[in-house]
């Protein structure tokens, strides 16, 4: 080989890159066959349209260094040269791509779980294997004798060439917004797909709203800060700032997320049970006739209160600060640990997950209850290979456990307690080693979810429901045992779950009710309310029962009564809804069209502008 040029190396480079991360794609997100929490998978043409412009954009990237890699290795012959070259041009690529895609991190984690060598063994351990492979290559590149000169290009001829490059980017970037936000959305994903976003919103984010021409949904008024998409829109100004739904006529009254300090008629111990990925149906389902849930069903049958509720967003953390502080619009500063404090109880946290992700320690109030316990406390009994707040969870065995030592610990203390009892177990993957076979021995690995075996999935979900389920008589009959009589509780799911309905798996991507219905369950208390509840209104259902003359519960199922909702962060959604007993309505923001699932109340279609407006007016609460 002769004369090595730079359009070779990138077209190198690129091969390679994109078919690292290609691989890297398909294991984290199924971008080519679909999977967990994956709405935006590529399908039929747009697979090999992804990887042209995945190889475009990783081919700009590797031509940037590529004049100096070339002259670094300047010393090197024929295949060597080009080999060293190739390398040399992609390695700042590559090394972004091992942090943007989270292998580093992935690597730290199984290391570590796999060996039990702490966090800081395992990164010093990895770090130094790609250090090792790092210096191998530079020092190929710089050490090697010199042995042939190459012509010096012209700075001037480099500078243009990689300006015409990067233009090229961004105008096949924004081409792919404008024909499919699907096929951009996945390679923002990309690393070079995501510098590519980074200088684009860079360099056309004209009035800095951090709205650009490159990204959908674009930028329609690129000199007016105030008007753009998402925008909050100000009202009775006549100015329509977000393009949805005309100006803002009003804002909206949320009055009633100002929680005074209340008083309690009566002073139970209570206890908040929150079940993760539990779903409204799980109360009836069954594998080959043996109940998912008997005891909740049992406490059902001795006169708890059922009745279906919704998530307002189908995530943990955002359903958590719904249902803790009572805020559909996210800015409340008080919760149930302070109503409950205020009258004398003490108060408790014990959690099978990480309560920092998310912030959810600050923002739901579990950060002021005067016992706590969570899954880092027992990081070393996790269930899962990674460690990091989004992943780490311990098992309901664990928890249940947890909950008898923070029993025996309060021995002697004469207030009433209230908990918040927390269990993982039921989210994805749906089974850990941890579980007793209750109703299926057969339990699906995780790559063996797929649309292929939906009902295994859904069995092996059951299975640890049923496991939960057992959990939650566990914790009951100890508090009886320890306080000398069963606590009032109240139990809720955060979000549901889809098993490859309409071809999705996970929550939180749309609205419908196998990913948004959950069950309430409240039992020991009077409860007032009219179904379907959100989870934002648990907590004033709860306040309501405690300080209520009232001694029986009185529920009502209103038809026409509707839950709002929202997928994405409430921010800049991608679809905005809202849910009634038995069926719901959606509007996709980014096609701008509506849609039905279930059978929604009768008069659920003419409150599309209701459902807008009330949107608009929470974000404008939400700026001031």
């Amino acid at each position: 080989m002769g004369r090595v040029r730079w359009i070779e190396i990138s077209a190198a480079g690129a091969l390679v890159a994109t078919g690292l991360e290609a691989a890297i794609l398909q294991r984290k997100y199924a971008t080519f066959t679909g999977g967990y929490l994956q709405p935006s998978y590529l399908q039929g043409l747009e697979v090999p349209v992804f990887l042209l412009l995945a190889a475009f954009l990783n081919a700009t990237a590797v031509a940037l260094p590529a004049p100096l890699a070339i002259r670094l290795t300047r010393g090197l012959r024929g295949g060597r040269r080009f080999a060293a070259a190739t390398l040399l041009a992609a390695a700042p690529l590559l090394g972004c791509m091992l942090v943007f895609l989270g292998v580093f991190a992935y690597a730290v984690d199984v290391l570590a779980f796999r060996t039990g060598w702490s966090a800081t063994a395992a990164s010093v351990c990895v770090a130094a294997l790609c250090a090792a492979g790092a210096g191998g290559v530079l020092w190929a590149a710089a050490y090697l004798p010199a042995r042939d000169e190459e012509r010096r290009q012209s700075r001037g001829r480099v500078l243009l060439r990689s300006a015409v490059l990067v233009v090229v980017a961004l105008g096949t970037f924004a081409a792919a917004g404008l024909a499919s936000p699907r096929l951009q959305d996945q390679l923002v994903r990309t690393t070079a797909g995501g510098w590519t976003a980074v200088a684009g919103r860079f360099a056309t984010d004209f009035d800095r709203d951090a709205w650009d021409w490159v990204r959908a949904p674009f930028d329609t008024a690129p000199f007016d800060a105030a008007v753009h998409p998402f925008a909050v829109d100000r009202p009775g100004n006549g100015i329509d700032e977000n393009g949805i739904n005309g100006d803002l006529a009003a804002p909206g009254d949320f009055a009633a997320e100002r929680f005074e300090p209340v008083r309690f008629a009566r002073r139970p111990d209570v206890v908040l049970f929150v079940l993760e990925t539990f779903r409204y149906g799980n109360l009836d389902a069954e594998v080959d006739g043996r109940p998912a849930t008997p005891v909740l069903r049992g406490l059902v049958d001795g006169g708890a209160v059922l009745g279906p509720a919704y998530s307002h967003n189908g995530f943990t953390v955002e359903s958590l600060v719904h249902l803790l502080t009572g805020s559909l619009t996210e800015t409340g500063d008080t919760s149930l640990f302070d109503d409950f404090a205020e009258n004398g109880y003490a108060t408790a946290v014990v959690s099978g997950e990480d309560e920092t992700f998310g912030d959810t320690l600050t923002k739901s109030g579990m950060a002021r209850a005067e016992h706590f316990v969570d899954a880092r406390d027992d990081a070393d009994l996790r269930y899962t290979a990674s460690a990091a707040p989004s992943s780490l969870a311990v098992p309901c065995t664990v928890v249940a456990r947890n909950v008898e030592r923070m029993l025996q610990k309060l021995e002697g203390d004469p207030r009433p307690l209230f908990a918040y009892v927390n269990f993982q177990d039921c989210h994805f993957p749906y089974h850990h080693a941890g579980l007793e076979p209750l109703l299926a021995d057969d339990p699906v690995s995780r790559d063996e979810i797929v649309p292929a075996n939906a009902a295994r999935v859904e069995r092996t979900y059951l299975n640890t429901v049923a496991n939960v389920d057992a959990a939650v008589g566990r914790v009951l009959a100890a508090w009886e045992r320890a306080r000398g009589s069963r606590p009032a509780f109240v139990i809720v799911g955060d979000h549901g779950e889809s098993f490859f309905f309409d071809g999705l798996l996970g929550h939180g991507i749309d609205l419908v009710g196998e990913q948004m219905r959950i069950p309430f369950l409240a039992g020991g208390l009077p409860v007032e309310c009219t179904f379907p509840l959100g989870l934002s209104e648990v907590r004033f259902t709860l306040r309501r029962a405690l300080t209520r003359a009232g001694e029986t519960p009185d529920v009502a199922t209103d038809p026409e009564k509707w839950v709002f909702q929202h997928t994405g962060p409430i921010g800049a959604p991608r679809r905005l809804g809202a849910s009634s007993a038995r069926g719901g309505l959606i509007f996709d923001l980014d096609a701008g069209t509506w849609r039905t699932w279930g059978d929604p109340a009768p008069g659920l279609a003419a409150d599309r502008e209701r459902i807008l407006t009330l949107w608009e007016q929470i974000l404008l609460h939400r700026a001031r």
